[in-house]
């Protein structure tokens, strides 16, 4: 085990019960971390941009319910697949039954927390917990591989074998989580509760979330960027998918907590939310999602106050108050 130094997004909170002022700011920690939780961090950092593929692949493959059904051995995923079917339409289902035709499942003694696995170039899915499956088919029915290119879509997500190069697994795994919580009801110790967060404010964007699951079934996350290029620049809109990877990772290999990695998403996708107009109940529910953990609640009401500020002055002294956010934004938690 390798010793990584982490400038992480750890938020330390010290209030003056006098002043009533919260400070926010991140802490070196050195953590022993395993090789690939480091080597993961690295590949993130690799990117300069871009997305692996700039469309999503098509399928031309038929439905293939009738021969996932006579299947005796995935009789276990059958009250799973009814549940997934009965909220998300057979027009969702291609994929999964695609994919579990030649799918093989197997109880395994994964390690370090994880409960389920999905490896979509094996096309087999591996679990510890039976609770797990609806999330691991949701993976399924999300994900397509193209042999001749070596390269994954999977939900908000696409990975490239050759390059070993991913980008999109942080936000793929928070709304896969939060789609798992609707179909199949929540998971209070779910370890990607910053995600789903996360996942929520993002489907707040659209009208209809519906559009949000046909993106994600669709395996479609350059269709998705566009969308929200709507709202968020294109720069931006890569920068967040990219930091979401990184609290993905920072959860995965060390300990779930409020990063200051999140704190900044957060804000600045609020940011982004007040400029698109919302409506007054939107704006309350997208504010009541932030407001869950104490740290994020305390950082909106700054980031409230800083906005405040901002618009009844044109200068920038405001920043010398409330610029960490700010300055922040650009720093990816990683010692460099």
């Amino acid at each position: 085990m390798d010793t990584l130094e982490l400038i992480m997004g750890i938020t330390i909170l010290l209030t003056s019960a006098n002043l009533g002022v919260t400070f926010v700011w991140p802490a070196a920690v050195k953590y022993r971390v395993k090789k690939e939780y480091k080597y993961a961090l690295q590949a993130i950092s690799k990117y300069d941009g871009y997305l692996i593929s700039q469309e999503k692949f098509l399928d031309n493959a038929a439905l293939c319910k009738v021969e996932v059904e006579n299947r005796s051995d995935l009789k276990i995923l059958f009250p799973y697949i009814e549940k997934i079917a009965n909220y998300v339409g057979e027009e969702n289902l291609k994929l999964l039954y695609t994919n579990l035709k030649s799918t093989t499942l197997e109880k395994s003694k994964l390690r370090h927390g994880t409960t389920g696995v999905w490896r979509p170039t094996e096309k087999k899915i591996l679990y510890r917990e039976v609770s797990s499956l609806g999330h691991e088919l949701l993976h399924v029915a999300s994900s397509f591989y193209d042999e001749v290119r070596k390269e994954v879509q999977c939900g908000f997500s696409q990975a490239a074998e050759d390059e070993c190069a991913e980008i999109g697994i942080g936000l793929n795994e928070g709304y896969t989580e939060y789609l798992t919580f609707q179909i199949f009801g929540e998971d209070k110790n779910s370890r990607y509760e910053n995600l789903v967060n996360i996942a929520k404010l993002l489907e707040l964007f659209f009208d209809d979330p519906k559009e949000m699951e046909k993106f994600y079934f669709g395996h479609d996350l350059p269709g998705f960027i566009h969308y929200m290029e709507r709202f968020i620049p294109y720069d931006r809109m890569i920068s967040i998918i990219l930091s979401l990877d990184k609290i993905d990772i920072y959860e995965h290999g060390y300990e779930k907590g409020v990063t200051l990695e999140m704190v900044n998403v957060e804000m600045e996708l609020y940011r982004y939310f007040i400029e698109s107009n919302p409506s007054s109940e939107k704006l309350e529910k997208f504010e009541s999602i932030i407001k869950q953990k104490e740290v994020t609640a305390k950082a909106l009401k700054r980031e409230k106050k800083r906005m405040v500020k901002e618009s009844l002055q044109n200068d920038d002294e405001y920043l010398d108050d409330f610029g960490y956010y700010e300055n922040d934004l650009n720093y990816g938690g990683i010692a460099k």
